[in-house]
């Protein structure tokens, strides 16, 4: 197989988060339930990424950040900074 190919079923997985994650970042969320909704999305469709190796831990974290709206950035980092890993801090930009 070629340096640079991927099945084709790893690259429609792979262009269905990236859809998922701009469609995301386009609504607020309104609740938490909202949140947790969108968390088990983005994790059907990250994990096989992550299983296939298509997709490392910090490119999962940077996309998660990436499919909130800008406006539930201020609400999120808020609730993630009263744990929040230094590591953490490059992902998420104000």
């Amino acid at each position: 197989m070629p340096y640079n190919s991927q099945q084709p079923q790893d690259k429609r997985v792979k262009q269905n988060i990236f859809k998922y994650v701009r469609w995301s970042m386009e609504e607020t969320m309104s609740s938490e339930d909202d949140v947790i909704k969108h968390y088990n999305r983005f994790l059907d469709l990250a994990d096989p990424l992550l299983d296939s190796h298509h997709l490392d831990d910090d490119e999962c974290d940077i996309l998660f950040w990436y499919s909130f709206h800008p406006e539930d950035h201020a609400m999120l980092l808020y609730q993630l900074s009263k744990g929040l890993n230094p590591r953490w801090v490059t992902y998420f930009p104000l």
